[in-house]
């Protein structure tokens, strides 16, 4: 038994597998929680709701950094992830002017790099003036969006964001 983070303890085994002469360990491994070596490939399904939350606050900080914010008066982003419901358009996140607030769906972002790339993309919504969104957005469609088209060229610093903030997650 190995304590878990929440008091419980969980059941650890270790197998000897003879035809080889290796052990191998079955079960679960609290004391490796949060200690895992994550890569832009990293799957989104294999990480805790907090380390997405921790990629996303650090990839708002290098935009914060790179890109800016907005003046004082406004109110603080918030961010949050969360897994978007059935019966949505299919999206890897979505900036709510409204709420001032990002949301990435780990869902359909399936691995770090597009949580990256959600990020950015977001954020870039967040600096722009989207008083006039909707109405352009019945003329020239989403994927001539003027605003869409900004966001979208903003993902390509993906790269730049990954190299800051990897040591910090």
């Amino acid at each position: 038994m190995v304590p878990h983070h929440l008091g419980r303890e969980r059941n650890t085994k270790i197998q000897l597998i003879s035809d080889i002469n290796k052990f191998i360990f079955v079960g679960e491994f609290p004391y490796l929680w949060g200690h895992m070596k994550i890569y832009l490939k990293t799957k989104t399904s294999d990480l805790s709701n907090r380390q997405l939350r921790k990629i996303v606050g650090e990839a708002i900080k290098f935009m914060e950094k790179y890109a800016g914010t907005k003046p004082s008066r406004q109110k603080t982003l918030k961010y949050r992830v969360a897994k978007l419901r059935d019966g949505h358009v299919p999206a890897y996140g979505c900036y709510d002017y409204h709420k001032n607030t990002i949301s990435v769906f780990h869902n359909h972002a399936e691995d770090v790099k597009m949580v990256i790339r959600a990020v950015l993309h977001e954020y870039t919504h967040f600096l722009q003036n989207l008083r006039h969104y909707d109405v352009v957005l019945k003329r020239v469609g989403y994927d001539k969006h003027p605003l869409e088209l900004q966001a979208v060229a903003m993902e390509i610093f993906y790269p730049k964001c990954w190299k800051y903030i990897k040591n910090k997650i």
